[in-house]
């Protein structure tokens, strides 16, 4: 179980924060990238917030330079929250994200390194040798090997790529709702709520469309 720790140990944390929200990427920013007359004009905005230079970049460049920048910001978050489990239930997004790829690169005997993301809890590269070799899922936390076995099973026996979706999304939110719990953050644990209780209204339309039942909701 995470330990409770007191408000005022996220002082220095959320001074840190402040003191650099004068320099991070505002609606009022992306609006002017959005209007800047050209990509090169909207890339020296973004750099002039701490991105690396994407001006000379392709669409799959900027995608991931914006990957590391994420990535990175994950990583320094890790190592000064007081509850490094508070970043990681954002991270598990990005590992359900590369489980849910790897699921469906497997059935079709495709390489998806270059489509995984680096912001997990498990770096991409870790998590595709893992899921590759036997005993491999061994090396993964509990959460994430139970889910890429049953994954696998459901696509295997039902040959829809959206049932294991489903089954994918249901073990996520699962997972971080159990994890901000852990934290005894009420705030975390009602935003968590908050993101399950809008993806079963996504689901709840989802279901109604396609005429099934219950059990393609979330929660």
């Amino acid at each position: 179980m995470a330990k409770k720790v007191k408000d005022t140990e996220y002082l220095m944390l959320s001074s840190m924060i402040r003191a650099r929200e004068a320099g991070m990427l505002t609606r009022e920013r992306m609006d002017r990238m959005l209007s800047a007359p050209s990509f090169q004009e909207a890339a020296k905005l973004l750099t002039d917030c701490g991105y690396e230079d994407v001006s000379g970049c392709d669409a799959a460049g900027v995608d991931a330079a914006l990957s590391r920048r994420r990535a990175a910001v994950f990583a320094e978050m890790a190592n000064m929250c007081p509850q490094g489990e508070v970043v990681d239930i954002f991270r598990a997004k990005y590992d359900y994200h590369n489980i849910k790829t790897l699921v469906k690169a497997k059935a079709m005997g495709l390489d998806a390194s270059g489509i995984l993301s680096d912001c997990g809890r498990v770096p991409a590269d870790k998590l595709a040798q893992y899921v590759s070799e036997e005993g491999g899922l061994s090396s993964l936390p509990q959460d994430m090997s139970e889910a890429y076995t049953e994954a696998v099973d459901v696509l295997g026996r039902s040959g829809n790529p959206q049932l294991a979706d489903f089954e994918l999304d249901r073990r996520y939110f699962e997972l971080i709702s159990g994890m901000a719990k852990a934290t005894h953050s009420k705030l975390l644990a009602g935003y968590m709520q908050t993101l399950i209780d809008s993806a079963n209204l996504r689901a709840a339309v989802r279901t109604v469309r396609m005429g099934k039942d219950r059990a393609f909701m979330l929660m």
